[in-house]
């Protein structure tokens, strides 16, 4: 299937605070994890179709998922059916893709205005990117997403003014920068709405979110006092902890996992 797991093992130790975070929100009567997949949960790789899980975090997931009150979610940039791809057709957890705008199974149906306003943006995008060695198009239901992690430095940075100025000055189309990508996409879907969505449809007590991205940083945003919100490596964040790398977050949710346990 293109994918498989890590077994690395992690030097990673909590510090106190982290732990008696961990211990105060694996107590709640109802509890929402969610986690990013790229950089958070599977370390970034030059092929997104060779992505390596990391196993620590996906058996820890899955046992969390298994405790009562409990549930589980991946939210993506990737596309839905890129991250049933990547995880399976019987993955338990909850798939949300396109940072939000695919979050159930339903397809959401974009206007024609939208559909071609998007099929012309691709266009100039496409010769774009083939002037860039290393460069690619990723085409998504609701956007596009230009890959330049293999590119030549300053690539990345022609390539994100040129996204931003061939999408029109309209409020439902946005242009957002992340980790060696930038991508145009259909506005009023992020990761921050989709967690409030979720949060309310599933009467959630708290959340733990983990994510390592600058669209992560929406759901951060809307956080509060109760919830857990975790930075995976460096940058700057509105998350009030963070950790170091991938095998790291699979520490913590084993941790929490355990704490979830105990209590159930």
């Amino acid at each position: 299937m293109g994918f498989g797991f890590s077994g690395a093992t992690s030097v990673f130790v909590m510090d106190p605070d982290l732990a008696d975070a961990l211990n105060e929100i694996s107590k709640v009567n109802v509890l929402l994890v969610v986690c990013d997949l790229d950089g958070t949960i599977a370390p970034l790789c030059e092929d997104p179709s060779a992505i390596v899980l990391d196993g620590n975090s996906i058996r820890s997931l899955e046992s969390i998922g298994m405790l009562g009150s409990t549930h589980v979610a991946i939210l993506s940039g990737r596309t839905r059916s890129g991250l049933v791809a990547v995880l399976g057709d019987d993955c338990p957890f909850l798939l949300i893709g396109e940072h939000g705008a695919e979050i159930d199974s339903g397809q959401p149906v974009l206007t024609d205005d939208q559909k071609f306003v998007l099929d012309r943006t691709c266009v100039i995008l496409e010769e774009a990117v083939e002037m860039h060695k290393g460069a690619w198009l990723e085409r998504k239901k609701f956007g596009a997403a230009i890959h330049f992690r293999l590119c030549a430095d300053g690539s990345g940075a022609q390539l994100s003014k040129l996204a931003s100025a061939v999408v029109p000055l309209r409020w439902d189309f946005e242009v957002i920068e992340g980790k060696s990508i930038v991508e145009v996409r259909v506005g009023g879907a992020n990761k921050g709405a989709a967690l409030e969505r979720l949060r309310h449809e599933l009467n959630a007590d708290a959340v733990l979110f983990v994510g390592d991205d600058q669209t992560d940083e929406d759901a951060f945003e809307t956080m509060g006092r109760g919830d857990l919100a975790i930075k995976v490596g460096n940058g700057a964040t509105l998350a009030w902890t963070r950790v170091p790398d991938e095998t790291a977050v699979g520490v913590v949710l084993e941790e929490l996992a355990r704490l979830r346990a105990i209590g159930a």
